[in-house]
C-alpha cells in the first residue's frame, strides 16, 4: 500500500514538472511577471526593406531590320541558345516565304524568354514589332530604389534577403552590389520641393534557382548592421530622455544605461545592466500624462 502510493506521488509530481516545461514553452518563462522584461543575449539585426524587381544579367531584343513578314522562327520558347545561333528569317513580301532568306542571330548565349510574333505576320521595325527577347540568366539581379534618408546607411557588399512573392515559401540571399551616385530624374526635368528623391540600386541573387523569373517582383531586406549574441531589451522596457536612456530597476529605481544598435523591437545594452536582471516595462500613458 505504501509502495502504492509513493508511486502515485512521483508520478503526480513528474507530470507536474512536464506540465510545468510546457506552460513555459507555449506562454514564456515564468520567472518574468507580467509588467517586467529580463535582459537576455540575443542577435540584433537592422535592416532598411525596399520593394524591387528581378533582372537578367542582361537581355536583347530581336527588331526587325526592315518591313517584312516573319518567314521562320527556329527557336522555342525556354530554349537556350549560343551566341550566333539563328533565331527568326524574315522576307519582304508574302510570295518570298518559300525562299531562303538570312536569319537574324543571337547576340549572345542566353534563354528564349518571350516570342512575340507568329510566322507570316506583318512586322516593321519599330520595338512595338519586337521578335524574340532573350534573356542572360547566367546572373540574376534585383533592381531597387531607396528614399535619400535611406541610401546613405547602404554600402557596396552589404548582406541582402531576398524575398520573390511569386516563391512565398522561400527567401533568397544576395549582396548589393551597385548604389546610384545620383537620384533618379523624374519626367520633366528636376524635381520640385518636397517631391520624393530616390536612389537606384542593384542587388545579386547570390542562389538563384530555376523558380525565379526575369520580371518577378520582390521584397529586399538589406542589413546595415548586426550584432550576434549581445546584452538585449525590449523596446519597452526603456525610456529616452533626450540623448540619455533609463530602466527602472526591480527595486523601483531608476538606472541610467548605455545602449548600442536598436531594431524595430529591441535595443542593445551596452553597459549599465547585466544578463538576467529585470526591469519594468515603461508606463507610457502615464509618462506622457505627467509631460
Amino acid at each position: 500500500m505504501k509502495l502504492l502510493l509513493n508511486r502515485k506521488i512521483y508520478v503526480f509530481l513528474l507530470s507536474t514538472v512536464i506540465l510545468t516545461v510546457w506552460l513555459s514553452k507555449a506562454y514564456g518563462s515564468p520567472t518574468v511577471p507580467a509588467g517586467y522584461a529580463s535582459v537576455a543575449k540575443s542577435d540584433i539585426i537592422k535592416q532598411t526593406t525596399v520593394a524591387g524587381v528581378v533582372l537578367p544579367n542582361r537581355k536583347t531584343l530581336i527588331i526587325p531590320p526592315y518591313v517584312g513578314y516573319v518567314r521562320k522562327i527556329y527557336v522555342k520558347m525556354g530554349q537556350v541558345v549560343k551566341q550566333n545561333d539563328p533565331v527568326v528569317s524574315l522576307v519582304q513580301n508574302l510570295r518570298d516565304m518559300h525562299d531562303e532568306s538570312f536569319p537574324l542571330r543571337a547576340p549572345f548565349g542566353g534563354t528564349v524568354v518571350q516570342i512575340s510574333k507568329s510566322e507570316g505576320e506583318y512586322v516593321d521595325t519599330t520595338k512595338q514589332s519586337a521578335l524574340i527577347r532573350i534573356d542572360d540568366l547566367s546572373q540574376l539581379f534585383v533592381l531597387s530604389e531607396v528614399p535619400e534618408s535611406e541610401v546613405t546607411k547602404l554600402q557596396v557588399g552589404m548582406e541582402v534577403g531576398i524575398k520573390v512573392n511569386g516563391i512565398p515559401d522561400k527567401s533568397y540571399k544576395g549582396k548589393l552590389v551597385d548604389i546610384a551616385q545620383a537620384p533618379q530624374e523624374k519626367e520633366g526635368g528636376g524635381g520640385r520641393p518636397g517631391e520624393r528623391v530616390e536612389f537606384q540600386i542593384r542587388s545579386e541573387i547570390l542562389d538563384k534557382d530555376d523558380k525565379i523569373r526575369s520580371g518577378m517582383s520582390t521584397l529586399v531586406d538589406i542589413v546595415t548592421s548586426k550584432k550576434l549574441d549581445v546584452l538585449s531589451l525590449p523596446l519597452e522596457s526603456v525610456e529616452k530622455k533626450g540623448n540619455e536612456y533609463f530602466v527602472t530597476l526591480d527595486s523601483g529605481k531608476r538606472k541610467q544605461i548605455k545602449i548600442g544598435i536598436q531594431n524595430d523591437e529591441k535595443f542593445e545594452v551596452v553597459e549599465g545592466l547585466s544578463e538576467n536582471e529585470r526591469v519594468k516595462l515603461v508606463d507610457f500613458y502615464n509618462l506622457n500624462t505627467k509631460m
